[in-house]
């Protein structure tokens, strides 16, 4: 049962490297993000000219922006962990059915040659009935090993595609983000125009 603590000592290093990962990407992407949005909405404020009212709309844009990277970075993130675990399942999965496959042949050898030792000490030939239920015997053996094996390699695909899914989530939640923080930032821009534009209207009357 070796393979049980290798697998667990596995899915906390793929994990660590995972998150480690993530999180610089993230922070690269979320950082030149941020500043993409303080800058547009900062251009657009200094053209409209709205002074205090106009910085206090690029700071809500900013948050908002800041907060959609967040939340994407959190799901991104989650999806990537739970693809990881997916792939460790999957392997784990597959050594135990190779394990529980291994004692099946182990199994079938050890009934084989009791047959045949029983056999012999009652002076019978290894032929006619005898190597009828000998057959019989490795038959049944390897069918219980095939069993095992097409057990975990079922499991272990199972496994394997909710990895893939999980790893589209987190793709998915990545681009969500940046849409999101996108729309963020045209929102604050079109508020600063509007807010110029009502300011020109009730002074020009």
């Amino acid at each position: 049962m070796a393979f049980i603590p290798a697998a667990w000592a596995a899915i906390s290093a793929a994990t660590a490297a995972t998150a480690t990962t993530a999180a610089a990407t993230t922070a690269v992407a979320g950082t030149a993000a941020a500043a993409g949005t303080a800058a547009a909405a900062g251009g657009a404020a200094a053209a409209a000219g709205l002074g205090t009212a106009g910085w206090l709309s690029i700071g809500s844009t900013v948050l908002g922006g800041l907060g959609a990277l967040s939340a994407a970075k959190a799901q991104s993130d989650a999806g990537k962990y739970n693809a990881a675990v997916n792939e460790i399942q999957a392997k784990q999965t597959g050594d135990q059915a190779a394990y529980a496959a291994g004692l099946e042949a182990k199994k079938t050898r050890q009934r084989l040659a009791a047959q045949r030792a029983g056999a012999t000490q009652d002076g019978l030939d290894l032929s006619g009935s005898v190597l009828d239920i000998m057959g019989a015997t490795a038959a049944q053996g390897g069918l219980d090993y095939m069993t095992q094996i097409y057990n975990g390699d079922v499991s272990a695909t199972g496994s394997r595609n909710d990895a893939k899914l999980n790893r589209a989530r987190a793709s998915d939640a990545t681009i969500a983000g940046y849409i999101n923080a996108g729309s963020s930032v045209l929102g604050g821009i079109a508020d600063v125009y509007k807010r110029k534009g009502n300011a020109l209207s009730i002074g020009g009357y």
